[in-house]
């Protein structure tokens, strides 16, 4: 069956009044600014499967549900022409089902779902792509706005992924493999809105990933007051910086790939931070850190550390609890003897309040005959430092020696055996040649 319309304001279906209409296989059109495909409100509900919906014109909605209405749509294909014009627009009070759904908006500002103010959308296998400048894929907005993301993508070209505007106690769900990315390179979003009738609202945004959620982009929460908590759990994944994020939250199985300087106010880890290798040298600085057995992948240059360091560094700024795993990633250093005064070596974690974490190596930083341990060498800080008596240079004694490892295999048996040698054959030079008289040398 195919509906199309034409002119401003139109719309293919419409239920209200607790009407409920259900249909398949439809194609349903619309031509003319502020139309729509299909729409709900008032206790009106609509069900579609197996069906496309076009709209062509600004501020033309694919799916528009008011309050107390409900849509239902599977295996539908939804996609919209125009500035404004998005896929889901749920209004406060009205909530929306999809299954298998692909939304696909062109235009500027033409997000792919809306909620406002306690509404609530729920996603399953749902592909969202959005073209056109400043064109969320997720876009929450007033209190209480609800969306959860089962399976499926959402990937803004010229937006944000997940954008709470003014959107308080806004809350984002991400389960089942649903994976989030941007062309702009922000994921999440939190700050104000371009809405006048929002002026001056904060958004408090919790965006909750598990079951091997994958997100590719920044996080970023915009200052004056506005707030975002973000937690991985369950084999899920983010790779992006932080930006004023209020906390962050990572269990044993998730992992957060940092790719630039961040910037956290609580940070709790049981999981992996990886400091990007593409970028090295970069400070996640956080208020507060707990972690329990969470692992920090650092990038260091191993040398001779002080004004000379080169490092990945974590710096907390409050205090510091818990235990932590340092995996030290060398990068080009050809190691040196850094001292083992209070602040000797390559400093790699600065706690500015009470210092009751402790750090240790996963896993032995050894670079040439340098092992480099891990210490809180001034009580407070934690430092990479090679300790140890310098024997000198082997070979020549007028060049600098070097702390000897001993997880080098054979090397301080190999300099004794070397000895001993010497000392062995001068002791029977003697007996070996003989004799030698004045004629014969």
């Amino acid at each position: 069956t195919t509906i199309s319309t034409l002119g401003a304001f139109s719309y293919g279906l419409s239920s209200t009044q607790d009407s409920v209409i259900q249909a398949d296989r439809l194609v349903i059109s619309t031509q003319g600014d502020n139309s729509f495909g299909i729409g709900a409100g008032a206790g009106g509900t609509i069900i579609v499967t197996d069906s496309s919906i076009t709209t062509t014109g600004d501020g033309a909605f694919g799916v528009i549900v008011a309050s107390d209405g409900h849509v239902d749509l599977r295996n539908t294909a939804i996609e919209t022409f125009g500035t404004a014009a998005h896929g889901f627009n749920i209004w406060p009070g009205g909530t929306a089902n999809a299954i298998g759904v692909s939304v696909n908006t062109h235009g500027d500002f033409a997000h792919g779902i809306t909620a406002t103010a306690g509404a609530e959308v729920t996603a399953e296998n749902v592909i969202v792509t959005t073209a056109g400048a400043q064109a969320d894929g997720l876009n929450l907005s007033d209190t209480g706005a609800s969306i959860t993301m089962r399976g499926g993508s959402v990937y803004s070209a010229n937006g944000v992924g997940i954008h709470g505007a003014a959107a308080e106690a806004g809350r984002v769900l991400l389960q089942d493999g649903a994976v989030i990315g941007s062309g702009t390179g922000i994921a999440i979003r939190a700050g104000a809105s371009d809405d006048p009738a929002l002026a001056g609202r904060l958004t408090s945004l919790t965006v909750e990933a598990t079951g091997g959620v994958q997100i590719f982009g920044d996080a970023v929460v915009s200052t004056g007051g506005h707030s975002a908590t973000l937690s991985l759990a369950d084999n899920s994944y983010w790779q992006g910086a932080g930006d004023g994020v209020t906390s962050v939250g990572i269990d044993g199985t998730s992992h957060w790939t940092m790719t630039a300087s961040s910037d956290i106010g609580a940070l709790a880890t049981d999981g992996t931070i990886e400091f990007d290798s593409a970028n090295p040298y970069k400070t996640l600085t956080v208020g507060t850190l707990a972690t329990n057995g969470g692992s920090f992948i650092l990038n260091t240059q191993l040398n001779e550390g002080g004004a000379a360091s080169q490092t990945d560094r974590i710096v907390v700024t409050g205090n510091a609890s818990g235990e932590g795993i340092l995996q030290i990633r060398n990068n080009g250093g050809t190691g040196a003897y850094t001292g083992t005064g209070a602040t000797d070596g390559i400093q790699v974690v600065q706690v500015g309040g009470a210092s009751d974490a402790n750090f240790e190596l996963g896993s032995a930083a050894v670079v040439g005959i340098y092992d480099y341990k891990l210490v809180k060498a001034d009580g407070q800080n934690w430092y990479l430092q090679t300790e140890g008596q310098d024997p000198g240079n082997p070979i020549d004694p007028e060049l600098p020696g070097g702390h000897v490892v001993d997880t080098v295999p054979g090397y301080n048996i190999a300099l004794a055996a070397g000895r001993e040698h010497v000392l062995t054959s001068l002791d029977t030079f003697h007996e070996r040649v003989g004799e030698l008289r004045a004629e014969e040398m």
